[in-house]
C-alpha cells in the first residue's frame, strides 16, 4: 500500500510516499523548496538548511547558499523505516526544522 501527498507548511514544500508493508513501514520525504524566508544574516543572506527527524533520527539536507527562495528541486530525499504502531507505541511523529548555516559558528 502507498500513499503520496504534497505537504506545504509555512514557507517550506515537500512531498512524501509512505510504503506500508505487514511487517513495517517507511516514509520518504522529498524536500522541494521554501520561500520568502527571513534573512538571518549580516552580511550576505541566509544559507538555509533543512532537518527531518524521526523514530530517534535525524538527517540534514544540504545547505543552499544565499538565497531566501531556496529550491532542492526533489534531489534531497530522505528515508525512515520504522514497525507499524502496536500497543504501547508511541504515534510516529516527523519534525522539520529549518535553519541558516553559518560556517565556524556552533550555534544554529
Amino acid at each position: 500500500k502507498e500513499r503520496v501527498c504534497t505537504v506545504c507548511y509555512n514557507n517550506l514544500s515537500c512531498q512524501y510516499v509512505q510504503h506500508q508493508a505487514e511487517n513495517s513501514q517507511r516514509i520518504e520525504i522529498t524536500l522541494v523548496s521554501a520561500s520568502n524566508l527571513i534573512n538571518m544574516d549580516f552580511l550576505s543572506l541566509s544559507d538555509p538548511y533543512v532537518i527531518f527527524s524521526c523514530c530517534n533520527h535525524s538527517l540534514k539536507s544540504r545547505t543552499i547558499d544565499d538565497d531566501l527562495n531556496p529550491v532542492w528541486g526533489h534531489n534531497d530525499t530522505f528515508c525512515f523505516s520504522y514497525q507499524p504502531r502496536g500497543e504501547g507505541v508511541r504515534k510516529r511523529e516527523i519534525s522539520v526544522e529549518m535553519y541558516d548555516e553559518d560556517p565556524g559558528y556552533d550555534g544554529e
